[in-house]
C-alpha cells in the first residue's frame, strides 16, 4: 500500500497593511514539544505562501497511520521578523516582551466563513482579548492583602484546578511561589478568594524580545466541531484557519519645513487629502533646532497605515508671491510613529522641505 502526506490543517496570517493581504511579518517554528508530538504521530510541519501547514502520512487521504487523541496539543511559536511591527498593527505598543498573543482553536469565532483562532468575537483581527501575561514556569506572586489567608487556587487551559491551597497573610502581605514546572506550556488563571487576579501563559521556552505569540492548535472536546480537523470516526476533516491583524491608524502631521522659501506665510499653504471629507488643519508654527520653520497641518482624522501609499495628497501655496503646488505628498513611514499618551492619540510625522 502505498503512503503519502496529506493536509491535516493550514493556518493563514494576514495582515491588512500589506497590499497582498499576507503577512511575512512573522517567523513560525514548532516548539520543542510540538516537533516531538509531530514525530510522535507521523506529522509533517511545513511552510505555506501564506502562513504554514501540518500534514499527516496515510493511505490515498484516507485515516491518518496513528490517531489524534484528546491529548494532542501542537504549539507554534510566532517571532516578529520586523522590529517596527507594533508601529503599523492594531495592537498596545506597552512592554511587548512581559505579554504574548495566544490564538488556538478552541476558541469558536467563525466569521464571514473564516475559522479564526482569536477570541474576540467583535473584530476578526488580533486584539487584546488575545493577550496574556508571560510567565517562566516558576515564579513567585506577592500582592497586599488586609486579610488573614487567603484561598489560593489555579486551573489550567481547560478551567481544570490544578492547585488549590489556603496561604497566610503575614504582615498585610500575600506571597507564594507558583511552581508549574513539570506541566506542558500553556494558558493558567491564578485566583484569590474565588477572583481571578492573573491570566498567564507558563513556558520557559518563548524568550526574547522578537518573541510575539504562540499559535495553538488542539485535537479534544474542547475544540467546536466545525474546527476539529477529524471526523467522529477517525477521519481527516481538513481545516483551513485564519489569524489576521488589523493596520494602525494614526494622525498624519505633515510638518512642511521652510527651508528655502522662508518668506511664505503660513496661512498661505494648505494640505488637501483625495477624499474631501478629511481635511488638515493647520497648527502653531514651530521652531526647529536648525534654525528653520515648520508648520504643522494635522490630518482631522486618524489615517490607515498601508503597504501601498496613498496617492493625490497635496501642497499648495496660494497668494503672495510665487505660488506652487507639491503633488503626492510622502505618505508616513512605519518608523515615524509617535505615541502621545497624555493626549490618547497616536501620530506620524512627516517632513516635507520646501
Amino acid at each position: 500500500m502505498k503512503y503519502e502526506f496529506n493536509t491535516l490543517f493550514e493556518v493563514e496570517i494576514l495582515h491588512e497593511y500589506h497590499k497582498s493581504g499576507v503577512s511575512g511579518d512573522f517567523r513560525i517554528e514548532p516548539s520543542a514539544l510540538c516537533l516531538k508530538t509531530l514525530e510522535d504521530h507521523s506529522l509533517l510541519f511545513g511552510l505555506t505562501p501564506k502562513g504554514f501547514a501540518v500534514m499527516y502520512e496515510g493511505a490515498g487521504g484516507a485515516e491518518p497511520l496513528r490517531p489524534m487523541d484528546g491529548e494532542l496539543k501542537l504549539t507554534f511559536i510566532m517571532r516578529a521578523e520586523n522590529p517596527f511591527l507594533l508601529n503599523y498593527t492594531d495592537l498596545p505598543f506597552e512592554n511587548p516582551s512581559a505579554h504574548i498573543y495566544r490564538m488556538h482553536n478552541m476558541n469558536d469565532n467563525q466569521q464571514g466563513g473564516d475559522l479564526l483562532l482569536t477570541a474576540g468575537t467583535d473584530s476578526a483581527y488580533v486584539s487584546t482579548a488575545d493577550r496574556l501575561a508571560l510567565k517562566p514556569f516558576y515564579f513567585r506572586y506577592s500582592a497586599d492583602s488586609a486579610a488573614l489567608s487567603a484561598a489560593v487556587e489555579i486551573r489550567d487551559e481547560f478551567d481544570e484546578q490544578i492547585y488549590s491551597e489556603t496561604i497566610g497573610v503575614v504582615d498585610g502581605r500575600l506571597d507564594f511561589p507558583v511552581d508549574l514546572r513539570g506541566r506542558r506550556p500553556g494558558r493558567f488563571s491564578l485566583k484569590i478568594d474565588g477572583t481571578a487576579v492573573l491570566d498567564f501563559y507558563a513556558s520557559d521556552e518563548p524568550a526574547g524580545r522578537d518573541v510575539f505569540g504562540v499559535i495553538e492548535i488542539f485535537a479534544n472536546d474542547y475544540v467546536p466541531a466545525h474546527y476539529r480537523f477529524t471526523d467522529s470516526g477517525g477521519g481527516v476533516a481538513e481545516k483551513r484557519y485564519r489569524v489576521k491583524f488589523g493596520k494602525r491608524r494614526t494622525f498624519w502631521n505633515y510638518l512642511v519645513v521652510l527651508k528655502h522659501r522662508s518668506d511664505a506665510a503660513p496661512e498661505d499653504l494648505e494640505v488637501s487629502y483625495p477624499d474631501p471629507s478629511v481635511t488638515f488643519d493647520r497648527k502653531a508654527v514651530q521652531d526647529l533646532s536648525d534654525g528653520t520653520k515648520a508648520v504643522p497641518f494635522v490630518s482631522s482624522t486618524a489615517l490607515p497605515l498601508q503597504g501601498e501609499p496613498v496617492k493625490g495628497i497635496r501642497l499648495k501655496k496660494s497668494g503672495g508671491n510665487g505660488m506652487f503646488e507639491i503633488e503626492n505628498l510622502p505618505n508616513p513611514t512605519v518608523r515615524s510613529v509617535r505615541p502621545d499618551a497624555a493626549n490618547n492619540r497616536v501620530y506620524s510625522d512627516i517632513y516635507v522641505y520646501v
